[in-house]
């Protein structure tokens, strides 16, 4: 089984400048000061992110056949298939393939 929590682009130009923009929203209506926010934004530069089906085509290119999106919502997605179980960058475990 492999798990992948990340960050991820939106499929186009468009999608992905909204996806900015409602995690803008969503943190602001949650409370996040403007400060806060622009600290967030600074350390997001940093992410090298890629779509999802950019992601899925890399796990399936590499033997994961079964590979999908089990849960997106704008740029956290979650997916998954046959292999070794990671969370982001850290290795959690294993589990049988």
């Amino acid at each position: 089984m492999f798990v992948n929590a990340e960050q991820v682009a939106g499929p186009t130009a468009l999608f992905d400048d909204a996806y900015h923009h409602w995690h803008e929203r969503q943190a602001l209506e949650l409370g996040t000061s403007d400060t806060d926010w622009e600290h967030a934004v600074a350390s997001m530069r940093h992410d090298r992110t890629a779509s999802v089906e950019r992601q899925l085509g890399w796990l399936r290119d590499t033997g994961f056949a079964d590979a999908d999106c089990l849960w997106k919502v704008n740029r956290p997605g979650f997916g998954g298939g046959s292999g070794v179980l990671f969370l982001g960058r850290d290795l959690v475990g294993l589990a049988a393939a």
